[in-house]
This record gives structure tokens, C-alpha cells and sequence, in this order.
């Protein structure tokens, strides 16, 4: 809307979106991660040279608005489209922006008199998107809309469509009144806003709201919150007591009392009640473990493990070992609790230090144990449940820094065919040694399929014995074997949890034993390429495709493992058709080998990430985050986004409730950008197998002699 606004605070939005996605980086991304390692988890948002944060009153005010619904449609049907709640936010809205005093005394009595004094105050009515600012636009004639760029209208009514373009924003500056979705909010221009309504029943404080209120003006008087305290469901009564407690963290004055400045002044004189705002214990530790050290302990934690002799439980067991595995799950993990119901944004990161270096003598004594883990079960794509294990997040950062440990003694042992859950590796790297292979060798039918059920088939006995060829400690064994086992049903004889830290480097290890090292040592196999369980066979022809699969089904069946046969027979992609990668489809057209988009790429892997971004606390920026993450992960597809295909992503984030996430320029900035990542990882791939120039996206065409399948 007009002019951009100034920039009001610093943000290392970009650099922790860098680290977070592994794009590689510069220094920047370290300083952007200290804020984080010195107060936790939380976002710090700092005031520029010259502006202050005006001092926040907020007001709450009960809003019932009927059923919700599922819980599966609840923002949908509870907060953007509940005409009983719309209503009553409508009227919060509109008797201050009239100047209506007896009006505002009826609707709400605090406020009307903190806004004594205020003949017209300026007012902003924050909904979390634009289907949401649709509602109450209905009720509020004139009320300018304002979203962030390239809105999608697909989906929309003609008369929705019709109010969006008429209210789509004013030219510059702040308005006396106005609509404005969480991407939109930003530019609202100056932070003189009177009074801000909360519409969009978030369970915390987004940056943007959190920025609004920095001002170069520091006589503004506070500004005025009104949040409706959502009954009507369980869900946002929860959501609505987290704001709350966001409020207080912030140190705002919530109804009249500033809850976290009187927590604060009671614990600096002596007392330690905080309940009403989040308790952060002081940082313990022995001699050593100050602030001072903090960098050292850092740039330790960075370097890999050593990788002489055989691993021990000691490095593992090192208080500092699981505080580093911690604070990398921390920032890349899940984000689901375990059974004690905490998250990592629950969990102070000094409480977690204590409580990790209080379990370090429980580790290095034989006695750590981890507890019982819920067992969701997680559609899958093509069909069907995946079944996770999720144990808690401090026995998570335990598992990890053991898997953190053993890696290095596994890493000097593990056959470059393999490409899943190994440092430095990934699915681009197996794409493009697969794709350069194909050019090479003039192959062109890939034989590929999954084991069923991988990590609920390892036996665990051979495993153990697997694990026991490269350690040579006891209790460290004693301790794989407990993670993997797990809290529950300890005596098993088969499977390892699927969501544990440890279980892929354990998959790797049971996969290593029973299928690489008989392959390799087959001198007649095909190339084969695997990523943790699923494997690709580079074949000669349809009959080679069916003998590697028939001999690898004789391997696995030693182990009590089996194929699942649902990735399609091998296919030889000169006849047509093409071949299911893991999140692409790989074909030949014109001589040319391309990858396009899996079939579930966005039906299932980015539609997820945005279901999961509406329990966040800023969900347009998480959901933002997610879109930029998808398009970096699939960029060996994205090389030359039609217009149709932008659009076609976009209308997938505006099923799922966000309209205004990216212009249809941004998205296709990264979209190029990841296709020119993935295009120097492929070119790499290709030179070193002696390719260049035109076998950089080629494939040379069988001799005239071989005929198809043959």
C-alpha cells in the first residue's frame, strides 16, 4: 500500500531461515544464532537508534461464538467464519472508530475508559488472512482491507472478489480504521495505531505485531489491545490463555495489572513466583560455564566428533554433548510435545542445561532410561498410517548426541551408494549421481522400491550385533540398545521407533549389513543409489530391473525384511512413462532426462507443513518460512516455473488458508534459485564422472543395436 514503511526494528529473519534450511551460509548466520543461545528460544525484537516500544495495554473481552466444529475445520468455521463472533468484533470495532462513547461503555467498559480523552482514535481490526478479513469487511463498510502481496481470489465469490479489490488498501500512511491480515500488518505505515482488535486468535504474538509498536515518537501514549478471550472451544480457550501468557512475558499491562513486571519485582527481591509468566531458571553450571565461555563452548560444539578409535560413551555422555544435540533439535526439530506434553518453546534453554547435565552421571552410570512415547499415526501419502514414536524432548537431545557420536566410526565404513541421513548428503546429491550415471553409462531403466515398514521389521538381536562390530564399550552398547527399545515393550524382539534421533543412523547400519555389503560385493549388480529404505537400481533393461529386485528381495528376506512392490515395476523411460522418485517423477523427453514434481509434492509434503503452521504463534511467517522451505527442497524440478505452475502452488497455500503468502515474483525468485543450487550440484556430479557441456541435462540414447526391455 503505498509507500513502504521504514524499517522499525533489526530482524536475522533471513539469516535463521539460511541455517534452518541448510543452504549454506555465511558468518551472518552464526550472529544470528546468538540471541537464541543467550535467551532461549524465544524472538527478540530490538528497537532501532531512535525508536522506542510503546508500553502496551491490553484489554480482554469474552467472546462466545457458538460450535466450532471438528477440530479439523475449527479456524475456519470458530474464528474466520463464526457470524455470532464477527459480530461482536464488528461492534468492538466500529463504536470507537465513530467515537461512540456509550456505545464503547456498553461493548466494553475498560475500554471505553483508557479512551478518555480520544475523540477519533485510530483502530485496526487484525484478522490472521484474507478470508478472514472478508467476514468482518461485511460488517465494517469502508474499512479498508490491507494483505500482503499477490492475494489469490481463486475460490472466491464474485462479491468477495469484488469487496477485495474496492478495499484492498488506502495509498500512504496510517488510516483512522482499517482491516489488516498478519501479512498486511507490516505496512500499516507508522505505529500510531489507538487500538488494535485481535481477531485472528493466535496462541502468541506475532513479530509483526510486536514491531507495529516501535515508534520514533516517544511521547505516544499506550496503545490500547483488545483481545477477545475465545470460550466457544477448548482449542482456543487453550490458544487464548497463551496469548495471555504472551502478554505477560512482554511485560504488557493485561486488564489494569502489569503481571510479568510484578512476577519480575518479586523475584528480584527475593522471590521466585513467576507463574504468571514463563519461569526461566538461572543458568547453573560448574566453574567455567559462564557467558564468558559461551563462544568457546560453541565453536567446540561445532566440530565434528573425534574419529580415531572406536566411539565411547564418554564423548556422548558429556554434559555439553546433549545441551548441543539440544539446541540443534531446537531449532530444526519437530515440533510436536511428548508424553509430558512440553515443546522445545515450553522448555527454557537454562532449564534444559540443568536438567541434561543433571542426567550426565544417571548416562555415564548405566541407569538413564528413556520414558514411553506417544505413538501417533501419520497418513501417508499413497495410503495408509506410518506409525511415529515421539518421546520427550530431553530424552530426544540424548538420543541425538549419541547419534551425534557414533557417526563418525559408521561414516568411515558406509559405501558412497548410500545417501540417506549422512552428513553432507541428501536426496540432490542421489538425484544427481543418478541422473549423471544415466548419462554416462546410457542407462535409462531404473528398478525402485522400498522396504514395507522398515523400521517396525529390524530385528533387533543382528542390529546389536551390527552396532557391536564398531564399539567396543559396553555401556555404550547398553545405551543403544536402550534408546532403541525404548520405554515400552523393552523385551521385543523387532522394531525400533521411527521418530527417535538414533533410529536412522540404526536403519543405516541393519541396511548396510544386510543390503549394501552383499551388493557391492556382486560384481554383475547394477549401480544401485539408496536413501535410508528406499533404494534405486540402475538397470540395462525391463529383465535386468527384475532380476536386481528379485535378488534383493532374497537378501532382505534373511532379515525378516521384505519390498513393499508398490513403486511400479522397473520402467524403461525411452517407451515412455516415467519413475517415481522420492518427491519427483524422472522421465526422458526428447533425449533429455527431467524432474518434475512428485505426485504428493504438494498435495501432501507442502500442504502439511501449512496445516502445521496454523498451531504456531505467527503462523503467516511460519507458513511463509514452509513455502520458501518447499521450493529449496525441490528445486531439481523448478528450473523454469510456467505461470500456471506458480499459480497452481499459490492455490494450494490459499486451500489451506493463506491467500496474501507470496507474489507470484517472489515465489518464482525462489523457485530459480533453488533449480541454480540444484544445477551446480548436478553439473559437480557430472564432471566427476568426466561429463560436461551438453551432458548437463542429456541423456545419450541407447546403441541401435539394443532393442526396449531388452
Amino acid at each position: 500500500m503505498g509507500q513502504a514503511a521504514q524499517p522499525r526494528y533489526d530482524s536475522q529473519g533471513d539469516q535463521d531461515l539460511g541455517g534452518r534450511l541448510g543452504l549454506g551460509g555465511s558468518g551472518e548466520d552464526a550472529v544470528g544464532d546468538v540471541p537464541k543461545h543467550v535467551f532461549g528460544p524465544d524472538e527478540v525484537v530490538v528497537p532501532r537508534h531512535g525508536f522506542v516500544e510503546r508500553p502496551v495495554e491490553v484489554v480482554t473481552v469474552r467472546v462466545t461464538g457458538g460450535t466450532g466444529g471438528d477440530v479439523a475445520a475449527l479456524k475456519r468455521r470458530a474464528v474466520w467464519l463464526n457470524p455470532v463472533r464477527d459480530r461482536h468484533i464488528a461492534r468492538l470495532a466500529s463504536a470507537p472508530a465513530r467515537g461512540d462513547r456509550d456505545s464503547i461503555a456498553a461493548e466494553c467498559p475498560a475500554l471505553a475508559t483508557r479512551l478518555l480523552g480520544v475523540d477519533r482514535p485510530c483502530v485496526v481490526v487484525l484478522v490472521e488472512n484474507v478470508e478472514h478479513a472478508l467476514a468482518p469487511a461485511g460488517r465494517l463498510p469502508g474499512w479498508p482491507i490491507v494483505a500482503g502481496p499477490g492475494v489469490v481470489t481463486d475460490g472466491l465469490r464474485p462479491g468477495q472478489i469484488a469487496t477485495l479489490t474496492d478495499c484492498r488498501g488506502p495509498g500512504e500512511g496510517l488510516p483512522a480504521r482499517v482491516i489488516a491480515t498478519l501479512a498486511g500488518l507490516e505496512s500499516v505505515g507508522t505505529a500510531e495505531a489507538d487500538v488494535l482488535i485481535r481477531a485472528d486468535g493466535g496462541p502468541g504474538v506475532p513479530e509483526a505485531l510486536s514491531a507495529l509498536w516501535i515508534t520514533p515518537n516517544h511521547q505516544a501514549r499506550p496503545p490500547l489491545l483488545v483481545d477477545p478471550g475465545d470460550r466457544h472451544h477448548p482449542v482456543l480457550r487453550r490458544r487464548a490463555r497463551r496469548r495471555r501468557d504472551a502478554y505477560a512475558t512482554r511485560g504488557w499491562a493485561v486488564d489494569g495489572r502489569g503481571v510479568a513486571a510484578d512476577a519480575i519485582g518479586r523475584f528480584l527481591a527475593g522471590g521466585a513466583d513467576m507463574s504468571s509468566a514463563r519461569r526461566r531458571s538461572p543458568r547453573p553450571g560448574p566453574p567455567g560455564s559462564g557467558p564468558g565461555d559461551f563462544y568457546r563452548r560453541r565453536r567446540a560444539r561445532a566440530l565434528p566428533a573425534p574419529t580415531t578409535g572406536a566411539p565411547s560413551l564418554d564423548p556422548a555422555a558429556h554434559p555439553e554433548a546433549p545441551i548441543a544435540a539440544y539446541d540443534a533439535l531446537a531449532a530444526r526439530g519437530g515440533a510436536a510435545p511428548g508424553p509430558d506434553g512440553l515443546t522445545y518453546a515450553d522448555l527454557g534453554r537454562g532449564e534444559a542445561c540443568a536438567i541434561l547435565r543433571g542426567l550426565s552421571p544417571a548416562i555415564l552410570g548405566g541407569a538413564y532410561a528413556p520414558g514411553a512415547g506417544r505413538r501417533p499415526a501419520i497418513p501417508k501419502p499413497a495410503g495408509g498410517t506410518r506409525t511415529l514414536t515421539i518421546v520427550d524432548v530431553l530424552d530426544r537431545a540424548v538420543a541425538a548426541a549419541v547419534a551425534r557420536a557414533l557417526t563418525p566410526a559408521f561414516e568411515a565404513t558406509s559405501l558412497g551408494s548410500s545417501y540417506g541421513f549422512r552428513p553432507g548428503l541428501g536426496a540432490w546429491d542421489l538425484l544427481a549421481d543418478l541422473r549423471a550415471a544415466m548419462a554416462a553409462l546410457r542407462l535409462t531403466t531404473p528398478a525402485i522400491d522400498d522396504v514395507k515398514e522398515a523400521f517396525d521389521h529390524v530385528p533387533i538381536a543382528p542390529l546389536m550385533e551390527a552396532f557391536s562390530e564398531h564399539i567396543d564399550d559396553a555401556r555404550l552398547l547398553h545405551l543403544v540398545e536402550a534408546i532403541l527399545r525404548g520405554g515400552e515393550d523393552r523385551d521385543r524382539a523387532v522394531g525400533i521407533p521411527q521418530g527417535n534421533p538414533l533410529s536412522p543412523l540404526a536403519l543405516n547400519v541393519s541396511m548396510h549389513r544386510v543390503h549394501d555389503l552383499p551388493l557391492e560385493a556382486d560384481a554383475i549388480f547394477p549401480p544401485r543409489y539408496r536413501y535410508v529404505d528406499n533404494s534405486t537400481y540402475l538397470c540395462g533393461g525391463v529383465p535386468e530391473g527384475h532380476r536386481a529386485l528379485d535378488r534383493v528381495r532374497e537378501l532382505l528376506a534373511h532379515a525378516d525384511l521384505a519390498l513393499k512392490g508398490q513403486d511400479g515395476p522397473p520402467i524403461d523411460l525411452r517407451e515412455g512413462g516415467n519413475a517415481r522418485l522420492p518427491g519427483f517423477r524422472l522421465s526422458l523427453r526428447d533425449g533429455r532426462l527431467r524432474l518434475d514434481l512428485g505426485e504428493d509434492a504438494l498435495g501432501s509434503d507442502l500442504a502439511r507443513s501449512l496445516v502445521g503452521a496454523h498451531d504456531d504463534p505467527d503462523p503467516q511467517r511460519m507458513a511463509r518460512t514452509a513455502l520458501r522451505g518447499w521450493a529449496a527442497s525441490h528445486g531439481p524440478a523448478l528450473g523454469d516455473p510456467t505461470e500456471t505452475d506458480l499459480e497452481t502452488i499459490l492455490r494450494t497455500a490459499a486451500r489451506h488458508g493463506f491467500r496474501d503468502l507470496a507474489s507470484r515474483e517472489e515465489l518464482a525468485g525462489w523457485c530459480t534459485a533453488a533449480y541454480g543450487r540444484w544445477t551446480g550440484r548436478h553439473k559437480a556430479a557430472l564432471t566427476r564422472l568426466g561429463l560436461t557441456g551438453e551432458d548437463l541435462l542429456s541423456a545419450a540414447a541407447p546403441p541401435a543395436t539394443v532393442e526396449p526391455g531388452v
